[in-house]
């Protein structure tokens, strides 16, 4: 069977023989982008319910219903990634967010740090990133956008974290991965990098571990793709390639 087109799907429960009626924007894709017609067939997804393929029943400008046919798997199993990221331009973070959702990260959080000089896109925006992002790639859960947050607040807040160091004075991440038993919490900083105060005071929290990807300086969405890379491999190797 061909490459079916993914849409993720949350307004009503997914089950066998559940007719769906989809909304303005998700009609305007499948008719203008996706160019399906009557009985053609998708995936339809979501966090809770798992995977179906679906058949197309009506569609025309302003209604499209789609019918449940097939249970195809489980949802995925959720994990604990959390990247904290400090904005950096729209371009590039949309390059940093689309990537580290497809690597399979849930939750992101914006940190404001000293060199923080780019404002968050608004929250739809991202929304619809991350939407594109797990119909691609194949991912199911939809990631939660947190608040955003000073690199102060994170220091005091009692958890655990790993954050770079670009020029490379820590342990590679790769060695560290593996005998780590805390939640994975990955602080990338922003363009220019953390200031001499703020590396002194990560240095200073006892929750903070330090991390190097190399000895070369990496642009912030580079860092934090390589990051989430490097970590979903060993856990991945840890779990016999299973689901996280």
């Amino acid at each position: 069977m061909r490459h079916l087109p993914r849409l993720y799907y949350n307004q009503q429960p997914l089950k066998i023989g559940a007719i769906l009626p989809l909304g303005e924007e998700e009609r305007h894709h499948i008719i203008s982008v996706l160019r399906l017609e009557i009985n053609d067939n998708l995936r339809i997804f979501n966090e809770t319910d798992g995977q179906f393929t679906a058949k197309i029943q009506h569609i025309n400008k302003k209604q499209c219903l789609i019918q449940c046919d097939h249970f195809d798997h489980a949802p995925e199993q959720p994990n604990n990634l959390h990247l904290y990221f400090a904005p950096i331009k729209s371009e590039r973070l949309l390059v940093c967010l689309e990537k580290s959702v497809e690597l399979g990260v849930h939750n992101f959080t914006p940190l404001i740090t000293e060199y923080t000089t780019a404002k968050m896109p608004r929250p739809d925006k991202i929304g619809h990133w991350f939407q594109s992002a797990l119909q691609q790639s194949g991912r199911m859960i939809m990631p939660k956008l947190h608040p955003e947050i000073y690199l102060g607040q994170l220091i005091h807040n009692n958890q655990p974290f790993l954050y770079g160091h670009e020029w490379g004075r820590a342990q590679p991440l790769a060695q560290i991965v593996p005998n780590y038993n805390q939640q994975m919490a990955i602080v990338i900083g922003p363009e220019g990098g953390f200031s001499d105060k703020e590396f002194a005071q990560l240095e200073q929290c006892p929750l903070a571990t330090a991390f190097s990807l190399g000895a070369f300086i990496l642009r912030s969405e580079t860092a934090a793709i390589a990051a989430i890379s490097t970590i979903q491999n060993i856990l991945l190797s840890k779990t016999q390639y299973k689901h996280l």
